[in-house]
């Protein structure tokens, strides 16, 4: 008789699957697959006794690292009882340590937070850089260059740190059982999507678009059903977005603006209601880098389940107040929701998963590797309705070239860009779909060689008239270290004058930014909530919820948390509340 430990069992197989998957290499006596004493789910691994000891030893040498229903298995000779002791976590899940090995495994971060959107002082800083005006007025059109405003192009490079993936859509979703094939390039759209939100966020800017569901529903006793306000209503008007021309903020007038859908009325012939063309074009060179893609088009790879929570889970999306403070633990559902005198908590963002750049944790994008959970994967690797499968990612490691074409820009505009390309390292933007799974963080900083090197990369429109005035090679004056170094200054001061803030980073929403953009402190896994640290086919992050709404007539510490603030991220329990002792 040989006792054999199995490790990384997938969680859909049962004591048949193990025992019929053993029976290849001898009589099998017992096959028992270890399970949770509450719920009865597998823990992921578990026993066989086979009868005789050399087929042990076969099956031990064929099956270790050999695949069932997509995991890799661990095989091995079991300890002696009063020897044997569970697994870690780590173990028979997949190492979710780093090098440091300080993750508490009871935690998780939520893969998105919110930078705050406070309130914008229109009436203190209308006509200028932080506030809103209509562009031409202040001569920022597209006719011809103009005296102190800088024309040109910004050189820049992108990098992406993790896979990225941009699926080749061509205008349609595919159905569910169809794999999509990915794009081996960057779209400008999405590259100017990418930038334009980052902007709106440092400027403070209007919200380019809102979409508002209508009034949410609270069930608050067994039949009762109470009416809460819709997030529109609880959007400062300052940040709603612009409905004419004077009420355009910084982002809309860089970027272009139209007036939303829904909004057109009788007066669309109203010269303040037209459309604005923005003046920046994102343009991104044609030639892909020569193999970047990591291709598994003969074994798709089925994608995590993309749930998160609804909006009716308030103590997610709901500020206590308009300045985007996360509301306190502990008050009841009713008082949570969407009530006059709250706010929101601002715009989403998506955190860089956690150390996966280091060397020690590359294998963590290989979908048949070992050393620890891939949050990625769909577990039982199915694909259904709730969840995609990809042909391939952009690799890790890939640079990327465009540029940006400016025309007529402040110097606080110029500003605001060069702040956004000079992070140092460990800041990464996010680029793409399937962000909350880790993929699409991406470097992105000015192409320093190029704007050295390459004639005519931007300059004032004095600047331009000497050059065409003298039909020069090149032009006499460049945005060089000293004028970066000015139009940058120019932008954080006319923000701190805004909002009467004397440190440009305690700005709530430069502080947020700034956070979400480096990497977290906490070696603690990133996925949406759910129960335990293993992931489930189904998602049922629903469950986390309930737990964390049930009240005290259920619960000696019915925590009832709210999404932690952007700077205070220390994650959330896997058991958000404390049942009652017996």
């Amino acid at each position: 008789m040989m006792n054999i430990y199995v490790g990384n069992i997938p969680y859909a197989a049962t004591e048949t699957d193990l025992e019929e998957l053993f029976q290849e290499y001898g009589p099998v006596a017992t096959a028992t697959i270890i399970r949770d004493r509450y719920d009865g789910r597998s823990k992921g691994f578990g026993f066989v006794e086979m009868e005789n000891r050399e087929d042990g030893e076969r099956a031990i040498e064929a099956l270790d690292d050999q695949k069932m229903m997509g995991r890799s298995l661990k095989v091995n000779p079991a300890r002696p009882r009063g020897q044997r002791r569970e697994p870690r976590y780590d173990e028979r899940r997949g190492n979710d340590r780093n090098s440091s090995g300080t993750s508490n495994g009871k935690t998780f971060h939520n893969p998105y937070t919110f930078v705050p959107t406070p309130p914008r002082p229109l009436k203190n800083i209308a006509g200028k850089f932080a506030g809103d005006f209509n562009p031409l007025d202040k001569g920022l059109d597209h006719d011809s260059l103009k005296d102190g405003l800088w024309t040109g192009h910004i050189p820049i490079t992108l990098k992406t740190v993790t896979p990225l993936v941009l699926l080749k859509t061509e205008g349609e979703a595919l159905p569910p059982e169809e794999p999509y094939d990915v794009l081996n390039y960057i779209p400008e759209s999405s590259l100017r999507g990418m930038l334009r939100s980052a902007y709106e966020v440092v400027t403070n800017s209007r919200y380019a678009c809102f979409h508002n569901p209508d009034k949410l529903t609270y069930r608050v006793g067994r039949d009762k059903l109470k009416y809460g306000k819709s997030p529109e209503e609880l959007l400062n008007a300052s940040l709603k977005p612009a409905k004419q021309r004077s009420e355009m903020s910084p982002s809309d007038r860089l970027f272009g603006w139209v007036l939303q859908k829904g909004d057109q009325d009788t007066d669309t012939e109203d010269e303040n209601k037209r459309g604005y063309k923005g003046r920046i074009r994102v343009v991104c060179e044609n030639a892909s880098p020569p193999d970047i893609i990591e291709d598994f088009s003969n074994d798709p790879l089925p994608l995590t389940i993309l749930g998160q929570p609804k909006p009716e889970q308030a103590r997610f999306y709901v500020a206590k107040d308009t300045e985007g403070n996360p509301q306190d633990s502990g008050i009841s559902k009713s008082d949570a929701g969407y009530k006059k005198g709250k706010g929101l908590r601002g715009r989403k963002h998506y955190w860089h998963h956690i150390r996966l750049e280091r060397k020690n944790n590359s294998d963590y994008w290989n979908p048949s590797g070992k050393n620890r959970i891939r949050e990625y994967i769909r577990v039982d690797r199915k694909t259904d309705p709730q969840n995609r499968s990809i042909k391939g990612w952009i690799k890790p490691g890939i640079k990327f070239k465009a540029s940006l074409y400016l025309q007529n820009l402040q110097p606080q505009e110029v500003g605001a860009l060069l702040w956004l390309l000079t992070f140092p390292e460990n800041y990464y933007f996010r680029l793409g779909y399937g962000k909350p799974l880790g993929f699409g963080s991406v470097r992105m900083e000015v192409d320093t060689e190029r704007l050295i090197n390459e004639c005519l990369p931007l300059g004032t429109g004095e600047n331009w008239k000497a050059y065409y005035a003298e039909l020069s090679a090149c032009l006499p004056s460049k945005l060089g270290a000293s004028e970066q170094s000015k139009c940058i200054q120019e932008f954080q001061e006319s923000l701190k004058n805004a909002y009467q803030e004397q440190n440009f980073d305690n700005l709530s929403f430069i502080k947020g930014f700034k956070r979400v953009l480096k990497v977290l402190d906490s070696d603690d896994p990133i996925h949406y909530p759910r129960r335990e640290r293993i992931p489930d086919p189904e998602g049922k992050n629903y469950e986390w919820f309930m737990d964390n709404e049930n009240g005290r007539e259920r619960y000696e510490d019915g925590r009832r948390m709210a999404l932690p603030a952007v700077t205070d991220e220390d994650g959330l329990p896997y058991n958000p509340s404390k049942p009652r002792q017996k």
